[in-house]
């Protein structure tokens, strides 16, 4: 990778790009060694969003860039006293491969930099203003913030969960700037009394305000990105409620949120190779949860409930918490580790015929039977955003949803992490053995989680060992 800046001079070097902003000069530097950060001078990320205007780059006379480039660098250096600033136009290199290592790095430069200034659309500018003077903002100031561009972007959740201190202003007026934490809990504050005033449950919130329903998890990401990590299931699920025209951005956003260590990869990355990069890191850390995807599985024995590399969507875009799936190998084969076993059942057990009804807000189903709380609950993981079959599993602890119908199963298992956890149950695996076939299908539990059961579980032996 290689990490330049744009940085306040007096006279810049003869041989550097140089230009003038703000009523000063500033230069790019040449690369900065990044294998000594003690030694790389504080600087200021800027986030925004490039749009759809194209003007003249002014420091690579073939290259263009957003015409929001200029106003959201002036913006910042506007309301800070910084004299270093990093911005993607100018200092992510045009040359390959350097290039897409520099991209595949976000997590290290938004972690290194001091602070992050997030220059917002016009739009949001009255938002902005309300922030200033009181805790929350009037519902077209919610409206509008929704629509705001950045909140929906991709990059935008590696951007903050990195940032140390985090700041928002909108247009290049000096003052117009508001702190990071006063802006989040205005917006979480806001949507808080918005559910109150109209009654509304956590579906109607998904539903009217998809992007700062995003923002609200982004929010809790953020708050305790200082003292534990995200699982890649939390990453994958905040992603896959964002936008971005790339495919290859959705991965470099995810491997910049999981790992803040600089990239020095030197060939062109596929979207396969990718993902199989956003997988290794994940398995490096001991976190596999991003087997709780809906990607299709390998077919190679060994590694059958391994996704195949390629497009990684969360099974269900919704909050949870935990920091990973511990999982390990050993001479038997791979194992997950704080998992639950359930077996097919007949009925559920009192705990989660409550539990669902509560979860579900709709407490007239505690008398209802097995299939009309099934049909509900279906309903209401489609709204979250599960995309797999209605054809549910029923164990003693809660409903399993496979990605997929598991056609042909004589002997089903269902294995739930207890490590991954949220307010409706969790995700986990479905392994079904039909005649010396077996498979592994990923799915959610609508149900009760009992952590005090859980233990390691042999997932698959391996080759020419029984699991």
């Amino acid at each position: 990778m290689e990490l330049r800046l744009i940085v306040k001079a007096s006279q810049p070097p003869p041989t550097l790009r140089s230009l003038t902003l703000a009523g000063r000069l500033w230069y790019l530097t040449e690369a900065l060694d990044v294998s000594r950060p003690e030694n790389i001078p504080q600087y200021i990320c800027v986030s925004y969003i490039w749009g759809s205007g194209r003007v003249p780059n002014p420091l690579y006379e073939t290259s263009v860039m957003s015409d929001q480039t200029l106003p959201a660098l002036v913006a910042a250096m506007e309301n800070s006293n910084c004299s270093s600033f990093w911005i993607d136009a100018f200092c992510i290199p045009l040359a390959q491969p350097q290039r897409r290592a520099t991209l595949e790095s976000m997590g290290f430069i938004y972690s290194q930099a001091s602070q992050v200034v997030v220059s917002l659309s016009e739009t949001s500018f009255a938002a902005v203003k309300q922030m200033v003077r009181s805790d929350r903002v009037d519902e077209n100031a919610l409206n509008s913030l929704d629509q705001d561009e950045w909140v929906r972007s991709v990059w935008t959740y590696q951007e903050v969960v990195n940032s140390k201190r985090l700041s928002f202003v909108t247009g290049n007026v000096a003052g117009a700037i508001v702190d990071g934490s006063h802006f989040l809990n205005c917006v979480g504050y806001s949507l808080d009394r918005y559910k109150k005033s109209h009654a509304c449950n956590p579906f109607d919130i998904r539903r009217k305000f998809a992007g700062l329903d995003a923002l609200e998890d982004l929010i809790e990401d953020w708050h305790i990105s200082s003292y534990t990590k995200r699982s890649a299931f939390q990453v994958m699920s905040n992603l896959d409620r964002r936008y971005t025209a790339e495919p290859q951005n959705y991965f470099y956003s995810m491997i910049g949120a999981i790992s803040q260590t600089p990239s020095a990869r030197t060939s062109s990355p596929s979207i396969t190779e990718l993902s199989e990069t956003f997988m290794r890191i994940c398995e490096e850390k001991s976190d596999y949860s991003f087997l709780y995807s809906t990607a299709a599985r390998d077919e190679r024995l060994g590694r059958r409930w391994r996704p195949i590399p390629g497009h990684l969507h969360s099974l269900l875009p919704w909050g949870s918490w935990g920091e990973s799936q511990p999982g390990h190998y050993d001479s038997q084969g791979f194992w997950l580790d704080n998992m639950l076993r359930f077996e097919m059942a007949t009925t559920m057990n009192e705990l989660s015929k409550q539990k669902i009804p509560q979860w579900l807000h709709q407490l007239e189903l505690l008398n209802s039977d097995i299939a009309t709380i099934a049909e509900k609950v279906y309903q209401n993981l489609c709204l979250m955003g599960f995309s797999g079959s209605s054809a549910y599993i029923l164990t003693e602890d809660g409903l399993f949803f496979p990605q997929k119908p598991l056609l042909g199963a004589v002997d089903v298992t269902i294995l739930v992490s207890a490590s991954i956890q949220a307010t409706y149950g969790g995700p986990g695996l479905a392994k079904a053995i039909a005649g010396k076939a077996v498979s592994y299908t990923p799915g959610i539990l609508a149900g009760t989680i009992s952590k005090e059961r859980a233990s390691s579980i042999l997932i698959e032996a391996m080759p020419g060992m029984k699991s």
